[in-house]
């Protein structure tokens, strides 16, 4: 008989009860026990653990976030007496194998896991789909539903009042929600990270529309994007000390274009509500693979899909964050 332990850790995402619903399904099909930790690698150290019966995965599939809570993996990166706590609780409760759930911090807590011994599967669940080894993270699809739902809303009020719109979403040091909420939106320009910009850019855009008899725009912007490359270091400074980046863009349009700007930050919104269909598939496919591992003997690994198929990728691997394919700004260009 097995005894997995799981925890989520990192930010947030929907989809993610779903992974836990599948984990103890698939084990209790194969009679197996299921530890649950609460809220993250710190109720992991803590030992803050029950067993999970059928009853509590039952009803969870809709509900968004996670119902064993969470709490960031950051403190617990290559913390060696965390370590040593895991070894001992994994010893104390006979716990086969941890699956840790979450986000790319979350991956790298597993490897560093993995690389001290400690049989670990990392699942990904971040909307900011950043992790290799998946096409798809659980919780990306429905953020970026919620950034494409805001800008079609965005579009009926930005053309009726002639005003520029940007809009800042989330994304984790890359640009998939800004690119695929972006392109699927509408938006008229997309920031993120992985591509270089400047003032000029977004200012000619801006007129290049007005020209054409669009009196609008809605530029996407990623919360990490970087300084536009024609500005000075003291306007760097400026934007670090007195106001963000999205503050700084919208003076620069009103001084250059004397268009009206409104600026929107979507926030922890797109962490939120019930999942899409696609992130419970997701999530029921990856949390039912990792239980098949470990059913095998397989550990060490992370659970991913690629190209639709269940793939594992050793967690040693995943060292940095996977950036967006540029191919795919390219083609959002045609529709700007």
């Amino acid at each position: 008989m097995k005894r997995i332990g799981v925890f989520t850790s990192g930010r947030d995402a929907p989809g993610t009860n779903a992974v836990l619903r599948a984990i103890g399904r698939t084990s209790f099909e194969h009679d197996y026990e299921v530890i649950a930790f609460r809220n993250g690698m710190e109720g992991v150290v803590e030992n803050d653990s029950f067993m999970m019966d059928r009853s509590y995965v039952s009803g969870i599939l809709p509900i968004g976030g996670t119902i064993l809570g969470t709490s960031l993996s950051d403190p617990y990166l290559e913390n060696h007496n965390a370590i040593k706590e895991m070894k001992k609780i994994q010893e104390k409760l006979s716990i086969t194998c941890f699956i840790g759930v979450g986000s790319f911090t979350t991956m790298k807590l597993c490897s560093f896991m993995k690389a001290s011994e400690i049989p670990v599967i990392g699942i990904p669940a971040t909307i900011d789909n950043n992790i290799p080894g998946t096409d798809y993270s659980v919780g990306f699809q429905t953020a970026v539903n919620y950034v494409s739902g805001s800008l079609d809303r965005l579009h009926s009020t930005a053309s009726s009042h002639h005003r520029v719109f940007l809009v800042e979403v989330m994304g984790g040091q890359c640009g998939w929600i800004a690119l695929y909420g972006g392109l699927t939106g509408g938006a008229d320009l997309i920031i993120i990270p992985e591509k270089a910009y400047s003032i000029q850019e977004v200012v000619s855009h801006i007129r290049k529309r007005e020209g054409e008899g669009k009196f609008f725009s809605i530029v996407v912007l990623a919360d990490t994007a970087g300084f536009p490359n024609d500005i000075s270091e003291q306007e760097k400074q400026q934007i670090n000390d007195h106001n963000g980046l999205l503050q700084f863009l919208s003076l620069e349009i009103v001084k250059e274009t004397g268009m009206e700007t409104r600026q929107l930050i979507l926030g922890h919104l797109q962490r939120g509500g019930s999942p899409l269909a696609t992130d419970r598939l997701l999530g029921t496919l990856l949390g039912n693979a990792s239980v098949e591992c470990i059913r095998r003997g397989i550990t060490g690994v992370l659970v991913g899909q690629i190209n639709g198929h269940i793939e594992y990728t050793d967690l040693e691997l995943i060292k940095a964050k996977r950036p967006v394919d540029l191919q795919l700004l390219n083609i959002a260009r045609i529709f700007y």
